[in-house]
């Protein structure tokens, strides 16, 4: 007889992992006098298949303890009679109608994003243009006040505080 705590460390998985297994799949499954699980051998391999069939894809509540649960659908013969053949190409013809729809949708879709950013792009250009503008006007307002501010003597440029120019 084995505690939770020895079979999660056995499967690795946590203990409230297995505690929760042996409620959701009802397993009946032995207590001590403190009311913890004392799990057996067959018990573990219970476990075991349970672990096995999550791995597989199954949800929790699909878990079929004893022999595996497989996955079964009903495949109806398929009768060829004029009447199934007209609904089959009816479908068929609604399928490839939607199909195209939805590819014009697409389509309209991305054009109108494409068009999008193209207005988005050309706004941004102009905000640069704008930018680059006011930089060129800024640089220019500058170079003509630093040439105010220069003047020859001796063939040499020197800078001159404005004030000194004016007074000096």
């Amino acid at each position: 007889m084995k505690s939770s705590g020895a079979v999660a460390n056995e499967l690795g998985i946590s203990q409230s992992t297995v505690k929760r297994w042996v409620t959701v799949c009802n397993m009946e499954i032995e207590r001590n006098s403190h009311g913890h699980y004392l799990f057996t051998d067959e018990n573990i391999q219970q476990l075991k298949q349970i672990q096995q069939q999550l791995n597989e894809g199954f949800v929790l509540h699909q878990v079929a303890l004893g022999e595996k649960k497989t996955r079964k659908g009903t495949i109806l013969p398929m009768v060829q009679s004029p009447e199934n053949q007209n609904v089959i190409e009816k479908l068929l013809l609604s399928v490839q109608e939607l199909e195209r729809r939805l590819d014009d949708k697409a389509d309209g879709v991305a054009s109108y994003q494409l068009l999008q950013h193209r207005s988005e792009i050309e706004d941004l250009n102009k905000k640069i243009e704008r930018m680059a503008n006011r930089i060129e006007v800024l640089e220019t307002g500058r170079n003509n006040e630093n040439e105010r501010s220069t003047f020859d003597i001796d063939g040499s440029k020197k800078k001159r505080h404005i004030f000194q120019f004016l007074f000096g």
